[in-house]
């Protein structure tokens, strides 16, 4: 299932390996966020925590693989499709999250922060 798939993809993920096989590596769970999303409309509250949970997910997912621009793009539709509209909610941290290190991966001239130490 797409959880598991998504644990297994991370738990084998080095800091000093590059993120560009993940993404297909997660294809499948990516899909089947982005199925969830498109299904679930929200008009209910719990369609709506559905609906919010795969945005979340996918945000995540395209956080952990440094492709912030997607990452931000989902977390964004997730504090859209908050019910709460709550000013801490978990999509607005995440936007922060996801900004904030973009912004030190742009610093410091590197394309990711996955990167091999020189020694």
């Amino acid at each position: 299932d797409a959880f598991n798939n998504v644990n297994r993809v991370f738990a084998n993920m080095r800091y000093d390996e590059s993120t560009a096989a993940m993404e297909a590596d997660l294809k499948d769970a990516i899909d089947f966020y982005k199925k969830i999303a498109d299904v679930y409309k929200g008009e209910k509250k719990k369609d709506a925590k559905i609906k919010y949970a795969a945005l979340y997910n996918l945000a995540n997912i395209y956080y952990f693989i440094d492709n912030f621009e997607k990452a931000k793009g989902y977390a964004q539709q997730a504090i859209e499709n908050d019910e709460y509209k709550s000013g801490s909610s978990a999509g607005k941290l995440l936007l922060k999250e996801i900004t904030h290190a973009e912004n030190l991966v742009k610093i410091n001239g590197v394309e990711s922060r996955h990167i091999k130490l020189e020694q």
